[in-house]
């Protein structure tokens, strides 16, 4: 796939960058209540621009759908919500098209796959992630955004997870 191959040389922050780019092209995305569409957005964006990986990841992850569709989750181990946000997240999740969840999950994934592990030469596990949100946007005739704007964030940047950069850089 032509897609991944330019893919392969960009940082796992530009992947995380892509595909928060991706749900943009997701209509049910854009009628999502703005409240929490701007909460899911800016914890992923925090990834991005931020220089704490993990603090961001798990920022992150505690408005994932898998962490709150989750019957086990205990509400009270969920930092950096409160009870409130979690059952409208909960709700969201519960309405929102299955590969939209997926998507968000998959970004997750992406986030944490190395954290704990060196990436390699190019990090294959975060671009199989990557690699099923762009079939899954494509099974559904959702549009991928214009690549260019994500190739500046280098994979041979800062050991592969690239520098911390303004969401503003991969306007597309």
């Amino acid at each position: 796939m032509y897609i991944l191959g330019k893919l392969k040389k960009v940082s796992i922050r530009g992947r995380v960058a892509f595909a928060i780019h991706c749900l943009k092209g997701i209509p049910e995305l854009n009628e999502m209540n703005e409240t929490m569409k701007s909460l899911i957005l800016n914890r992923a964006w925090a990834f991005v621009e931020g220089k704490d990986l993990l603090d961001s990841y798990e920022n992150f992850l505690d408005v994932t759908p898998e962490c709150i569709l989750d019957p086990k989750v205990n509400i009270s181990e969920l930092d950096t919500i409160d009870e409130e946000t979690y059952y409208k997240l909960n709700f969201l999740f519960k309405t929102l098209p299955h590969d939209l969840n997926v998507i968000l999950d998959k970004i997750s994934y992406i986030m944490c796959s190395n954290l704990y592990s060196s990436v390699g030469s190019y990090s294959a596990i975060t671009l199989q992630y990557l690699s099923d949100i762009i079939f899954l946007m494509r099974k559904n005739q959702w549009a991928l955004p214009e690549i260019m704007p994500f190739l500046e964030s280098k994979f041979e940047d800062a050991r592969g997870w690239g520098f911390p950069m303004n969401r503003s850089k991969f306007s597309t």
